[in-house]
């Protein structure tokens, strides 16, 4: 049987185990076994590496990889390792370099399906593979849906050893038969498609004879599907009403959905396709009859699934615009009202979503066509991801990183790339979105991901200048002093103190291509209620808490202005460079 992936790489550590990002972003400290950093002079793919040196300690640590696990899947574990004969070995030719599912090789929620370890021989000056699979059977040691364990040595060890490691990565699978893998088959077909921010109805009808019958009302629960593809409904807006006189009730269903979704960004430069269950709900609908004193039907009629994604159209265009099911699909749009035209950064992360929306989707392929300054073009398929679900959601990278674009031919000056997804049968299925690389980065620039209307996070890049204020509060209190109080007492104190930082920015003149669409496109940036600085490449919340947007005809110095503050009152200070 074969492993057909169905994930994008899910390794939450370093960089998703590329190393491309500088050290402090790997999310991992050093410890008394391994000591890493980020290396260029060998790598297996992309510009780095991660380089570890080792204590001379036999059997134990050196690098460890996390991942967001569901109890009951299946999941691959690799990692390319080499071995500099040029350096200290990390051990003796014969100790082998293997992969633990686990902290200090116990099974903590996993069980082992099969394994491929190397020796230090095999490694050396040369990249080979060392692999796990694993089964999650149960909690993790945390007790969390995080599960983690260990790259690790077994046998003995050199004084300051070397080895790097790349393409650490991870990826949930199912057994298959060998070849093209098959879409997988959702739990249940779906009916109906719906966005949550839009009103979402259901009409039912009373029964012949209504008139005749007690305290008659028409019921309906609202199970949500809160676990993706578990095929469990759990039930969140219970409503029984009364008919009209003409024997109709309307549920409203939207208040089902009020806490169904979650949003997690994603992780710094993510640069696999991903599929997105956090902001993508199936749910159902349970009817019945009540009459007299009942408060549950005697006979509930089932209905076929829907789905339900985060997001919405402005009450202007709706409901006449059927955006998911006519379009999207007809303009091969992008979850996004974005100008298909875009200036970013050459470090600049960002991201797009794709809706599969055509059963006949397979595959999804991320084509790059970059162009490059001495005026000619390549054009390579960066990342894939086979076995995609008919309506269901992706995530796609876009970045100059992250997308591959810088990769395409690392000894050329990249000056823009185009972005498509082509299927299976490599017929684009989307639209084309150019982004323009600058040549020079401004000293104001700063980065900030936000939510879009359509469930998407996006990156957006701001030149404009900034103003931090910070206040200051105290909590005042006057104390007793008795009789024979010390001179150094004091009559009052301070109790408590808290340090309140609140920063205002903007845009920076917009001027670029489609200038005028992008000013009118940073509404939807003003509207998000989901912002993070991102300008370190670490995800800080910011509260968006007032907001500018002004047109002027004629007026061609386009900018917004918006005021927030991270989401923190501090008691505490440290630096902002650590």
């Amino acid at each position: 049987m074969a492993k057909i992936i169905v994930s994008g790489n899910l390794n939450v550590y370093g960089n998703a185990g590329q190393f491309e990002s500088d050290r402090s972003t790997w999310g991992f400290a050093d410890s008394s076994t391994y000591a890493a950093i980020r290396w260029a002079t060998e790598k297996s793919a992309g510009l780095y590496s991660a380089r570890v040196t080792r204590p001379a300690v036999s059997d134990t640590l050196i690098l460890p990889y996390a991942f967001t696990g569901t109890i009951g899947k299946f999941y691959i574990i690799k990692a390319k390792v080499f071995v500099p004969s040029y350096e200290t070995k990390v051990g003796a030719d014969a100790s082998e370099l293997t992969l633990t599912a686990s902290l200090d090789n116990f099974m903590f929620g996993m069980t082992e399906v099969d394994h491929t370890n190397k020796t230090v021989l095999q490694a050396t000056d040369t990249w080979v593979d060392v692999e796990i699979s694993v089964e999650v059977t149960g909690p993790s040691l945390s007790g969390l849906s995080d599960y983690g364990g260990m790259l690790r040595m077994v046998g003995a060890a050199n004084t300051n050893g070397k080895i790097y490691i790349d393409q650490f990565e991870i990826y949930e699978y199912v057994e298959g038969e060998d070849g093209e893998p098959e879409p997988p088959e959702p739990p249940d077909e779906t009916d109906d498609v719906f966005l949550s921010k839009n009103p979402i109805v259901l009409g039912k009808a009373a029964s012949i004879g209504w008139e005749a019958e007690t305290n008659y009302r028409l019921y309906n629960d609202v199970r949500v599907e809160d676990v993706a593809d578990s095929g469990t409904y759990n039930s969140k807006l219970k409503t029984e009403l009364p008919p009209d006189s003409d024997g109709n009730v309307v549920f409203y269903l939207n208040e089902a959905f009020r806490d169904a979704f979650s949003f997690t960004p994603p992780t710094q430069n993510q640069n696999t396709i991903v599929r997105l269950t956090d902001r993508i709900k199936r749910f159902k609908n349970f009817s019945g009859e009540l009459s007299e004193l009942e408060v549950t039907p005697s006979v509930l009629t089932e209905s076929d699934a829907n789905l339900v994604l985060f997001g919405g159209i402005d009450k202007f265009n709706f409901p006449g615009l059927n955006y998911l099911t006519d379009y999207l699909p007809t303009n091969k749009k992008f979850l996004t009202w974005a100008p298909t035209e875009k200036y970013v950064d050459r470090l600049q992360e960002d991201y797009l979503n794709f809706w599969v929306y055509d059963e006949t989707i397979a595959t999804l392929k991320l084509r790059v066509k970059a162009y490059f300054d001495d005026d000619t073009d390549e054009t390579d398929v960066t990342t894939s991801l086979a076995g995609v679900a008919f309506r269901s959601l992706y995530q796609i990278p876009a970045g100059p990183v992250n997308s591959g674009a810088t990769l395409v031919n690392p000894a050329k000056n990249i000056t823009k790339y185009e972005l498509t997804i082509l299927n299976q049968d490599d017929v684009e299925i989307s639209e084309v979105r150019t982004y323009y690389v600058t040549l020079v980065r401004h000293p104001l620039t700063r980065f900030f991901m936000f939510l879009n209307s359509l469930g998407t996070f996006e990156v957006l890049r701001f030149t404009g200048q900034a103003i931090e204020e910070t206040s200051f509060s105290r909590d005042l209190v006057q104390k007793f002093l008795p009789h024979n109080y010390n001179s150094i007492d004091g009559e009052f104190a301070v109790n408590n103190n808290t340090m309140d930082k609140k920063n205002s920015y903007s845009s920076g003149h917009i001027k670029d291509r489609k200038a005028a669409e992008w000013h009118e496109y940073l509404q939807d940036f003003l509207l998000s209620s989901r912002v993070y600085d991102v300008t370190t490449g670490a995800r800080i919340p910011f509260v968006m808490n007032a907001g500018n947007y002004r047109k002027e005809d004629q007026n061609y110095q386009r900018f917004i202005r918006f005021e927030g503050k991270p989401a923190y009152d501090d008691q505490s200070y440290t630096p902002s460079r650590l």
